[in-house]
């Protein structure tokens, strides 16, 4: 009985919630809402467990009085006395018992709402309490043919995780002219040669991002490519391959379907293009059929979808392509793909 009616309130009282506005949700926090829908166990225990304990109780109590009042009547007083001072005790205590309970109700949900919203944000405070990771390098010589004294510095480099970035911080502990043990003060010197180790750290970072990316690319081959949509029902192409490889081999591959690349934004995935529709000989050296896709400016969207990459093309209205436009671009681009690789 109890566990059938604690599935009907709870069913009901979810329906009802999720009809609410979202302003409901927006004043609450989490524990609040989850804390309200909890007490539905309390009501339920009332009126299921606590009423027929209650009567019970009471036909016992009856029971009970009755025996002590044939037993002798002074036992009756005596109880008697004692149930009046519990209730005149219990009448009296009522709104600082009803004033902590309200009170544990409250502090209840602000601690809820605490533990859910730690958790659904670990990650963000657990790159935020990453510890920074701090080396310090050896005298780097600084050989520099336009330069009339040739210098050399010791640096302490430290990488921090700041969100979803990483920071890199390079300080001098140390800058000297080659074979003199004298410590340049000059800041501007100093400052420099700063920049000049920041510089050299970038070009390495980028060559072995290049040479990873490179090696992906290789290893993932021709890219498969299918006909898919957004969470909105709207048509696009989703990719098999990762955001990075997928990003570097577009390019080449969007010219040879004769879409001309212009601005490009990597953090916002936005790819700007001019397309002029190929010759019949350029398409059947693609092995593909024309897409018949209308000449112009556009806009490709790629989206990061962890192993795959979505495309979707936007028109200078701001409307994505039909469903039939962007199926016949899948075997275009599968083509591309397999005749191209990365610039």
């Amino acid at each position: 009985m109890g566990a059938l009616i604690d599935i009907q309130w709870k069913s009901g009282l979810f329906d009802h919630l999720m009809k609410l506005p979202l302003a409901y949700f927006e004043k609450r926090k989490l524990g609040d809402i989850q804390s309200r829908f909890g007490s539905l166990d309390a009501i339920r225990t009332t009126f299921t467990t606590s009423i027929v304990s209650s009567i019970i109780d009471g036909i016992m109590s009856v029971g009970v009085f009755i025996m002590m009042f044939m037993y002798g009547g002074w036992l009756v007083w005596v109880a008697s006395g004692f149930t009046v001072l519990y209730v005149l005790l219990r009448l009296s205590t009522y709104r600082y018992y009803r004033q902590a309970s309200e009170e544990q109700l409250v502090k209840s949900a602000k601690a809820s709402s605490h533990f859910m919203e730690t958790l659904y944000s670990i990650a963000t405070l657990k790159s935020l309490g990453t510890p920074v990771q701090t080396l310090t390098s050896d005298w780097v010589k600084w050989n520099r043919l336009d330069e009339d004294n040739q210098y050399e510095g010791r640096y302490q480099i430290s990488v921090q995780q700041q969100g979803y970035q990483q920071a890199l911080v390079v300080k001098s502990v140390g800058l000297q002219q080659q074979g003199k043990t004298e410590q340049v003060t000059d800041q501007s010197e100093i400052q420099r040669y700063n920049g000049m180790m920041i510089n050299t750290l970038i070009e390495g970072l980028d060559k072995q991002d290049n040479l990873a990316s490179s090696q992906t690319a290789s290893r993932f081959g021709a890219l498969d490519v299918q006909s898919g949509a957004d969470d909105t029902g709207l048509p696009m192409l989703v990719v098999r391959g990762p955001y990075t490889v997928v990003w570097d081999r577009l390019p080449p591959a969007l010219e040879k379907l004769g879409m001309k690349v212009g601005d490009r934004s990597r953090p916002q995935g936005t790819v700007a293009v001019t397309y002029k529709s190929l010759s019949s000989s350029d398409w059947d050296a693609l092995g593909v059929k024309d897409p018949e896709l209308a000449e112009g400016d556009y806009k490709l969207q790629v989206g990061d979808l962890n192993n795959r990459t979505s495309l979707q093309f936007i028109d200078p209205k701001g409307k994505p392509l039909t469903q039939s436009k962007n199926d016949a671009l899948v075997a275009a681009f599968q083509s591309a793909f397999s005749k191209t690789s990365v610039k």
